[in-house]
């Protein structure tokens, strides 16, 4: 009795396995010409090494990538350089084949320091240069990226980063443009989990 059930549960799953692996065996959708400049853009996950004059990632930092959607992706990042600053960019990538132009977003959060060369920022006393133990700063940017077949990736992008709580620096001053512009440069890899 034990030796049929035990066949009819071999039964059972090589029944099971004929009928789902040649469905797991073809891809999901053919890939037409119209999915090609997209393709390799589809690996969701990356992590970069960015070297950037400002902006979300300043200085030397690393940044781990997630692209819900190809053309979609957040990514949020380390700079462990003149104190430790967090920061987070969205972007709207726009793939053609192996290029992709990108609009994006961000913030940043960490200690900061800056010179204001049009104004005489306090009054009663000289704060020029000033500071802030935890400047937060919004930036948006422009990127161009190359990605390889394999998954190795590089990007080039320029920006604009203005400090947003401008009354949070240590003299307590809020006057003055306090933004600049920044470029920078990010070398990372592609993959699957």
């Amino acid at each position: 009795m034990r030796t049929g059930r035990r066949w009819l549960a071999v039964a059972c799953v090589a029944a099971v396995s004929a009928l789902t692996l040649p469905a797991a065996a073809k891809p999901a959708r053919e890939l037409t010409s119209a999915d090609q400049p997209a393709f390799e853009w589809e690996r969701p996950f990356a992590v970069n090494l960015h070297l950037s004059t400002g902006g979300p990632f300043r200085g030397f930092s690393v940044s781990y990538e997630v692209a819900p959607i190809y053309f979609l992706p957040i990514e949020v990042g380390v700079s462990p350089f003149d104190g430790v600053q967090f920061g987070a960019m969205a972007r709207l990538r726009l793939p053609a084949r192996s290029m992709a132009f990108a609009l994006g977003a961000g913030l940043s959060r960490g200690p900061r320091a800056a010179d204001d060369p049009k104004h005489e920022m306090c009054l009663l006393g000289p704060c020029i240069p000033y500071s802030w133990k935890a400047a937060v700063s919004a930036s948006y940017e422009l990127s161009l990226s190359r990605r390889w077949s394999g998954g190795f990736q590089w990007r080039l992008y320029g920006g604009y980063e203005q400090i947003i709580n401008r009354a949070a620096s240590d003299c307590g001053c809020a006057r003055g443009g306090l933004g600049s512009f920044y470029f920078g440069t990010a070398l990372g890899y592609a993959f699957f989990l």
